[in-house]
Parts: C-alpha cells; sequence; structure tokens
C-alpha cells in the first residue's frame, strides 16, 4: 500500500482514485463495507482503491480533545492495509485545514489533488467547515467536478449501528461481545511491558504490565478472557484492567497472567486482544483469597478462549 502523509508528496499526475473518507478508527465493519465497495470499483475501472484520513483527530483540532483511540495511526495504516486499500492518505489535520470550505474540499482535494473518480462514504457522512456538508451537497459537488458519490447506508449489528464511537461506548462499558462483533476481530491494546509492583508474582501468577499509548481506549476494569500476541506468537491470557483496590494502588493497571509462556517481555512490546469479559473489580480482603480468585479467573480464561472463534 502507498502511503502520503501530507499534500506535498501527492504527486501531480496522480492516477484515478476510488476513494473513501472518514477517520477510520478501528476500521471496523462500517469501514469494511466501504472498502469492499471501493474494491469492486476498481475492479469495473473505476479508480485505485484509496482512504483519506486524517492526524491527529479532528476533534483534537477542533474542541482540543480527541476521543480515546481504537486504533493508533500505525495500526489503523495496517489494517487499511490488510483491507485491500491500495493507497492511503493519512493527512495532518490543523486550522487551516479545518477552515476549508465544503466547496474547496470537494473540488481543490477530492477533486484536483486525489483525482477522484469515485467517492464512497457512510450515510451520516460530514465534511468541510462547520461539518456543513453532507452526502446530497457532495453529490452536486462531485457532478460538477467529474466524480461519482455514493453514500452507503450504515452498517447495524445486533440492532446498533456500527460506529467507532458506538464501539468505544462498548469497550467502555466492558460490553466486549457487541464490540468484537462490530470490530469484526477482537479489540486489541497494545504497549510496551514495564516493571510492575511484582504482586503477581509474589501471588505465584507473574503477570506482564503494560504502558499503552495515553489516549488509547481500555475496557472498564475488571478482567478478560483475552490473548497475548508477542511478534509472530500468540498465547492464551487473563487481563486484568483496573486500580488494585486489594492494595489500594490507585492507579490504572493493564496486567496480563499469560497461560503456557516462559521468558522475559520487559521492555518488548505487547499487543492484547480482549475477547470476553470475566467479571468486574473486586476488592479483596486479603493477598491469598485474591491469590484464589486468580486460580479461577485463569480457569475461566482457558474455558472461554477455547469456545471462543475470536
Amino acid at each position: 500500500m502507498k502511503l502520503y502523509r501530507s499534500l506535498s508528496e501527492i504527486p501531480a499526475r496522480l492516477s484515478p482514485s476510488a476513494i473513501s473518507v472518514g477517520n477510520f478508527d478501528g476500521v471496523h465493519r462500517g469501514h469494511l463495507k466501504l472498502i469492499n465497495r471501493l474494491l469492486k470499483i476498481e475492479a469495473s475501472g473505476g479508480g485505485t482503491p484509496s482512504v483519506l484520513s486524517f492526524d491527529p483527530h479532528p476533534q483534537q483540532v477542533l474542541r482540543g480533545v480527541s476521543p480515546p483511540a481504537l486504533t493508533t495511526t500505525e495500526a489503523k495504516i495496517s489494517l487499511l492495509k490488510q483491507a485491500g486499500v491500495k493507497r492511503a492518505f493519512i493527512l495532518p489535520f490543523d486550522e487551516e485545514f479545518s477552515k476549508l470550505e465544503p466547496e474547496d474540499f470537494a473540488s481543490t482535494i477530492l477533486g484536483e489533488r486525489l483525482n477522484s473518480r469515485a467517492v464512497v462514504v457512510g450515510a451520516n457522512f460530514r465534511f468541510g467547515r462547520f461539518a456543513r456538508g453532507d452526502v446530497t451537497m457532495l453529490r452536486d459537488l462531485g457532478k460538477r467536478a467529474g466524480y461519482k458519490v455514493e453514500g452507503a447506508p450504515l452498517v447495524r449489528v445486533g440492532g446498533r449501528t456500527v460506529s467507532s464511537t458506538e464501539i468505544r461506548h462498548a469497550i467502555e462499558a466492558g460490553e466486549l461481545k457487541w464490540a468484537n462483533r462490530a470490530l469484526g476481530r477482537a479489540y486489541r491494546v497494545g504497549g510496551t511491558v514495564v516493571t510492575g509492583a511484582k504482586r503477581g508474582h509474589q501471588l505465584g501468577f507473574p503477570t506482564a504490565n503494560l504502558s499503552p499509548d495515553a489516549n488509547v481506549c481500555l475496557p472498564s476494569e475488571g478482567v478478560y478472557a483475552g490473548r497475548a500476541v508477542s511478534g509472530r506468537d500468540s498465547y492464551k491470557a487473563a487481563i486484568s484492567v483496573g486500580i488494585n483496590p486489594t492494595f489500594g494502588d490507585g492507579k490504572l493497571s493493564i496486567e496480563a497472567f499469560i497461560l503456557d509462556f516462559k521468558g522475559d517481555l520487559y521492555g518488548k512490546w505487547l499487543d492484547l486482544d480482549f475477547v470476553a469479559r470475566i467479571r468486574g473489580q473486586v476488592r479483596f480482603e486479603s493477598a491469598q483469597l485474591l491469590a484464589s480468585a486468580m486460580s479461577q479467573d485463569i480457569k475461566a480464561a482457558n474455558n472461554l478462549l477455547d469456545r471462543s472463534s475470536l
């Protein structure tokens, strides 16, 4: 996949694009529907399947804060490539770009710079200054600029609309079953393994402590069945997200007990896939009771993962 990170990198004579526009946070099933449509357009000679996204998240510029991310920019790029996208334009979103009128975005960016022949977006797509543009406006502007516009119906799973916002809410509520169905895969959080308090080791359950990006979306506090992925190796894991109330730490931590693993992960990158929720966070009266609960959590994680298709 060819990656462009600024308008200046884009060649003047870019081959025609079949393009979708959006944040693509999570690259979920709704996004995949748009990408699959781009692939069909390519098959009929309609242009190279491409995606236009932004970094940082537009809300960071418009409101001074962005929503917790479902994927890092690099993870998003990797998922787009896996989905079949052949060109990704990850453009910097700044105050100047935020003031671009819908008409200029449609003609100059999509028409002239990206050489669009087909634009496929979700039915709720908004664009341009003050989010003034919608699919109807884009369709009219596209006619003048020489490209066709399709507004795709939103995907629904289990009676809920699939969107990055809805998935984020589900994850934060611990509703992994729906979130993973909407994503089409287990939700993943990655980070560097750091040194923790080593209480797990003292209790007989050594854990890998993760230090993720500051603005990553985290599941609600509790214990989860999941998988720990290091390079090409994947292991079953019982994952704890919380503040260790038994010891009164007060600081949120992510710890994973990795089944059937022996080795040193300190300083290495580790991905944790959250498959299913086991229980909420509990304060135990003693370390012994906590150790007993951890043993049960590990058994529950093992059983859940044996039955999971993720």
